[in-house]
């Protein structure tokens, strides 16, 4: 834009140059209302501004220390300078003449008529107040003069007539538009051609023949089924029982008995995968004699501690034993294994009946009789022996006496048929029989038959009931072979297995003694190897114990009191055993872990140049955000009042191997470049461990609001 000296002006005299209503004039406008003077450019705004508001108008002057939105919008650094219309300054007082000798009263004059009263000019603007003049001595006191008459008051000087507001440019006249003309006609439609004649369909073609249907493929033979898996389970975790709820740490649980019995844990919301999945609980601890005993089993409800704190409260589910009259030590801890029954595995087939021996031919002499032995499987039932020889038959008893004879009938006349036969009379009495002969000696019993065994040199393809895939047989009785078919191997497992420290998550630095009791359950013990116990440390890999019974627990001593880790890690043990099949069962620990600490918050000092004022200001820096955490990649927390207070400032600190901030954000507006990096430097913990943290400062104090959600971006 081109540059020039001197006034800038229309050459018309009445022409304007920029009316103030448009508000193209830097430090000055006219605006209708106050949202109008908030819509005003920002390239037109200047500070100081005076703005005319209204008809009246009123005259607002801002004073704000920039023009940003923020406080060209904020009402409180717009001073109204007039009410109403402003007086002129008020000129000097003349010095108070002498005062004349009192001359005669003379006669009251006539009032002299009042003057029209001029018209009211424009208020101006108020000009600024001049300093008041000394007073000068007071003269003394001269004669009253008479009074005069009042005076015609004059008129009022006239105000200076507004400069004229330069016509705006004429605008050209729109020129008229033309007549439509006239639409033409519409031309008649033509006629509409004749439909020619629809060809002949042609033939349809004869449907070709249906491939053959492929033979179908043999059936795959069906895999072998596996043995019954154990009830799944998760890890065990430790938790320290604390009587009130209200104290509650990180790594405790707070048993509610009355109402609804319940299990209320502290810290991540552990077990709520499952929640939907019909978990089942196990609890565990020591009784007097340090033995692990189950203190409950049972199908259970969970549900999410969303507020005083993030957790998981347990209550029992309708299957379950219920929650209600457990016991638990305040300050012991328990282990807590959560998860979901196995499916119980299929009932193998019934293996085939073994033939039955065939029948004895000839018996065999009685052999003496042997030492008895286990008892064998009954052999076929001998043949019967040969009936002996009929007793003697008895003698018949005498006939008894005929009865008397019948009178005998008249005789008929002699006639050419003989006439009917008498009547038979009845007959006597059958004698008494005879006594029985004596009964023949009864033979001698068969030999007993051999006793059945099963031999079959081919390896069984498929596991079935004791008997796993590629068994052969050799001379196996009905005994063994029925007891592997119907009851099958119970495979031992690991149930517990805990250590003697806490598994809360430490701090780099914090110890721990990995001496005392390592503790397990055996599920199925019996078909568990005894003095095959083995207990793995995997930091290492080291055995602390190997072939100790599997009697629980096992004692460690000679190991470290005060194991730490200076990076982040983790340490577990992983303790193992035999079963009767020499196969190999484990279970591993819960893992204690080990990590940083990351802390940001308010706090007055302002500088930070060596590792001594590091360590001060980690000391005493505010809590907002305090917390152990490894792998972290956000830290999500509120304000705090400390970072809410004028001359406090807000730092970040955390460990240097992370790098530089990725991003601070405020809700969801990133503010990293308000904060400036300190640099690294070495901070002791409250566990002696000595370790290269980062320190970011906030520009500003008061750099935020109490409450406002801040998440840093590592």
């Amino acid at each position: 834009m081109p540059e020039f000296d001197g006034i800038l002006q229309r050459s018309g005299i009445g022409d304007n140059l920029i009316p103030l209503s448009l508000g193209q004039v830097k430090g000055i406008g006219k605006f209708d209302s106050v949202s109008a003077r908030d819509a005003l450019s920002s390239k037109n705004r200047d500070t100081p501004y005076i703005a005319l508001m209204g008809d009246g108008p009123s005259v607002y002057f801002y004073q704000g220390a920039d023009t940003e939105d923020a406080n060209w919008e904020n009402t409180s650094n717009w001073v109204l300078v007039n009410a109403e219309g402003v007086d002129g300054a008020t000129g000097p007082i003349g010095a108070t003449g002498p005062e004349g000798p009192a001359g005669p009263v003379g006669a009251t004059g006539p009032s002299g008529t009042n003057g029209e009263v001029g018209a009211t000019g424009a208020t101006g603007l108020q000009g600024p107040q001049g300093n008041q003049g000394a007073t000068g001595p007071q003269g003394d006191a001269g004669a009253t003069g008479p009074e005069g008459p009042q005076g015609v008051t004059g008129p009022q000087g006239i105000q200076g007539a507004t400069g004229p507001e330069g016509p705006a440019g004429a605008q050209g006249a729109t020129g008229p538009e033309g007549q439509q003309g006239i639409q033409g006609a519409t031309g008649p439609e033509g006629q509409q051609g004749a439909t020619g004649p629809e060809g002949p369909q042609g033939s349809t073609g004869p449907e070709g023949p249906q491939g053959a249907t492929g033979p179908e493929g043999p059936q795959g033979a069906t895999g072998p089924q596996g043995p019954t898996g154990v009830d799944g389970l998760t890890a065990g975790q430790i938790f320290t029982n604390n009587d009130i709820f209200a104290n509650l740490q990180e790594g405790d649980f707070n048993y509610e008995s009355s109402g609804t019995p319940s299990l209320s844990f502290y810290g991540s919301q552990l077990f709520l995968s499952l929640a939907t999945e019909d978990p089942f609980l196990i609890i565990s601890g020591y009784d007097v004699n340090g033995d692990v005993e189950t203190i409950f089993s049972g199908g259970v409800n969970v549900e999410p501690i969303i507020t005083p704190f993030a957790g998981s409260r347990v209550t029992s589910s309708t299957g379950g034993s219920g929650l209600s009259g457990l016991s638990f030590t305040n300050g012991e801890s328990y282990s807590f294994y959560f998860g979901i029954r196995g499916a119980d595995g299929a009932t193998g087939p019934q293996g085939a009946t073994g033939p039955q021996g065939a029948d004895s031919v000839v018996p065999g002499p009685t052999g003496s009789t042997g030492p008895q032995g286990d008892t064998g499987a009954t052999g076929p039932e001998g043949s019967q022996g040969a009936t002996g020889p009929q007793g003697i038959q008895g003698a018949t008893g005498p006939e008894g006496p005929q009865g008397p004879q019948g009178a005998t009938g008249p005789q008929g006349a002699d006639s050419t048929v003989p006439g009917p036969a008498g009547a038979t009379g009845p007959q006597g009495a059958t004698g008494p029989e005879g006594p029985s002969g004596i009964q023949g000696a009864t033979g001698p019993q068969g030999a007993t038959g051999p006793d059945f065994t099963y031999t079959n040199s081919t390896a069984m393809p498929e596991s079935v009931g004791a008997f796993d895939a590629g068994t052969t047989f050799s001379e196996v009785t009905l005994n063994s072979l029925f007891d592997g078919l119907f009851y099958p191997y119970q495979y031992p497992a690991f149930i517990i297995f805990s250590v003697p420290f806490s598994t809360i998550t430490k701090e780099i630095g914090q110890t721990i003694n990995l001496n005392g009791n390592y503790s397990w359950s055996l599920s199925n013990i019996a078909n568990v190897n005894d003095n095959t116990i083995s207990i793995r440390r995997n930091d290492n890999y080291s055995n602390i114990v190997t072939g100790y019974s599997k009697t629980s627990p096992y004692t460690a001593s000679g190991l470290e009191t005060d194991y730490t880790k200076s990076t982040t890690g983790s340490l577990s043990f992983t303790v193992s055993a035999q079963n009767t099949k020499n196969q190999t069962i484990n279970r591993t620990s819960s893992s204690v872990t080990w990590w940083y600490r990351f802390k940001a918050g308010g706090s007055n000092i302002d500088d930070v140049a060596n590792n001594t004022e590091a360590q001060a200001l980690w000391d005493s820096v505010s809590s907002a955000y305090s917390a152990l955490a490894s792998g972290t990649t956000n830290s999500v927390f509120s304000a705090d009042q400390a970072m809410d207070t004028a001359g406090n400032y807000t730092w970040v600190i955390y460990p240097n191997l992370y790098g530089d901030l990725a991003d601070i954000l405020l809700a969801a507006t990133s503010v990293l470049s308000d904060f400036t990096d300190y640099g690294t430097y070495n901070v002791t913990n409250s566990y002696n461990a000595t370790i290269a943290y980062r320190f970011y400062r906030s520009n500003s104090s008061k750099a935020f609001a109490e409450g406002q959600q801040i998440t840093i971006k590592y």
